[in-house]
């Protein structure tokens, strides 16, 4: 997947690009799970909290388990990361960040 230099160093940008990718699907798929904004935004919020007090492996978890909320199959390449510990956490620290972003982008209108 190219999340990893020629020398074993995490490639940030692709890791984010996919954190990014995979954080907005997500987004999108809470939106339609839910009846309406306020709702996500409450789902949201409760993630957010709990990956406050978390360790980024954790938050990896977290994230996991949003999918299970949503009776969705976990995306390949996060199922991926979940074998490569060492990128997991980094990886959630992206996604949860994005989420965060596009929570507050005011775009939704509610």
């Amino acid at each position: 997947m190219g999340l990893f230099t020629k020398t074993g160093s995490i490639e940030v940008s692709a890791l984010t690009a996919l954190a990014y990718a995979y954080a907005g699907l997500l987004f999108d798929d809470l939106c339609d799970a839910c009846q309406d904004y306020s709702s996500v935004q409450v789902e949201l919020q409760q993630l957010f909290d709990a990956a406050d007090q978390a360790e980024p492996r954790q938050r990896f978890l977290m994230i996991c388990l949003q999918y299970d909320r949503l009776s969705q199959i976990l995306p390949d390449p996060i199922w991926w990361i979940s074998g490569a510990p060492e990128i997991a956490g980094v990886f959630a620290d992206h996604f949860i960040r994005h989420l965060k972003n596009l929570n507050g982008s005011g775009e939704v209108v509610p």
